[in-house]
């Protein structure tokens, strides 16, 4: 007989980007920030004026990749109540309710292997190796549960988006390849070497112009979109 998994990926504790920062201005051999404005304003050269105008060019930089998290928060943020949706639908052990496995995919169609693209398959009297469309298309019973064949596992990755698989993990079916396959791209990602710089270019560009945006929370939260390792939307939406 077959069976749900449903895994949530643990989050990983975020630093505390503030810590990072002054860590970086230290090896700079740099005052803090507050030292470093009141310096300017005393001793404004010419040379600290075409600083200046940099720090301006930079601050565009910073626009254009808070932006960009902004526009990546918005196709986020409804999949991840979705994928809670579909997790707390489909969850648990033993037999699952066939209606959402059937209606909960993109336009109220099956939900589907992200590895091979199918959706689930039920197991058991006259629907044995059926798909769950096709099982609820012929049986559309509210409170409808069933097995399913060769197992499914629904999992929540670490960016919050829906994955599902056919099969058990470590055991077999599709879950071993997209597993395979993850731990790859995982070991294959690279941290961008100048994140530093570019948090620190985002916590001055909210000092200058979004005072309310400038804290570690802001801050961890755009580089846990735009910088950490991403799974990627999976195949499943709303």
């Amino acid at each position: 007989m077959g069976e749900t998994a449903c895994f949530v990926g643990s989050r990983v504790a975020r630093r505390r980007s503030s810590t990072l920062h002054a860590c970086l201005r230290s090896s700079r051999g740099l005052s803090t920030p507050t030292e470093l404005r009141f310096a300017i304003a005393r001793n404004l050269t010419d040379t600290d004026k075409l600083k200046s105008g940099k720090e301006m060019v930079d601050h565009k930089k910073a626009k254009a990749i808070y932006e960009s998290y902004l526009a990546r928060e918005a196709v986020l943020v409804p999949r991840r109540d979705y994928a809670r949706c579909v997790a707390e639908a489909t969850g648990g052990s033993g037999q699952t309710p066939v209606e959402p496995l059937a209606t909960m995919g993109k336009n109220g169609g099956p939900l589907l292997c992200d590895v091979c693209g199918k959706p689930m398959i039920l197991e058991g009297d006259a629907y044995q190796g059926v798909f769950a469309d096709e099982g609820w298309r012929r049986n559309p019973t509210k409170g409808w549960v069933s097995w399913i064949s060769g197992g499914m596992v629904v999992r929540i990755e670490i960016n919050g988006m829906l994955f599902l698989f056919h099969g058990y993990p470590g055991r077999s079916g599709c879950v071993q390849l997209a597993d395979k396959a993850e731990r790859k791209r995982r070991a294959d990602f690279v941290e961008r070497p100048d994140l530093m710089d570019v948090l620190d270019s985002l916590s001055a560009y909210f000092k200058a112009e979004l005072p309310e945006q400038d804290n570690d929370a802001v801050l961890n939260d755009i580089y846990r979109v735009l910088f950490k390792y991403d799974p990627g939307l999976g195949v499943n939406a709303p």
